[in-house]
């Protein structure tokens, strides 16, 4: 099993639910020219039963397989649902007097908006797995 690490700093633990800062490495590809980015630290909640206290580092290690499938799913997933919906409202209203051109922007919010909905519930399913574990550094 390959896996993704990323090293990080505990800002608080309240009962094995650890609060956990990463630096980002740079914001775009080219802040080594210019350095005017501002880089902002991002923050991840895991739980763990090792004893970390603030201060502690720590590597957040996920399944490489996990994040790229959930990845794919999440950014291709609501592009795949508004392509479904243009090309389902050109079918259904091909020979209609309706305006097909409003009634194919209709249908693209609509899926675009279960694609929404869909991912919210699958959110919510992983919101108790443990993707992402601790490991003391």
């Amino acid at each position: 099993m390959q896996t993704i690490s990323k090293k990080g700093i505990v800002v608080e633990n309240l009962n094995g639910n650890v609060k956990v800062m990463i630096q980002k490495e740079s914001g775009c590809g080219s802040c080594s020219s210019c350095g005017g980015c501002e880089i902002k630290p991002s923050y991840y909640t895991a739980f763990t039963n090792e004893n970390l206290n603030p201060g502690d580092f720590v590597y957040l290690d996920s399944d490489i397989k996990t994040v790229n499938r959930l990845s794919y799913f999440t950014y291709l997933f609501p592009v795949f649902m508004m392509i479904t919906g243009a090309v389902l409202a050109n079918t259904i209203f091909k020979n209609t007097i309706q305006d097909n051109n409003l009634l194919t922007v209709l249908f693209i919010f609509i899926f675009l908006a279960l694609s929404i909905l869909v991912l919210r519930f699958m959110d919510k399913g992983y919101e108790n797995k443990e993707i992402i574990t601790l490991r003391k550094a």
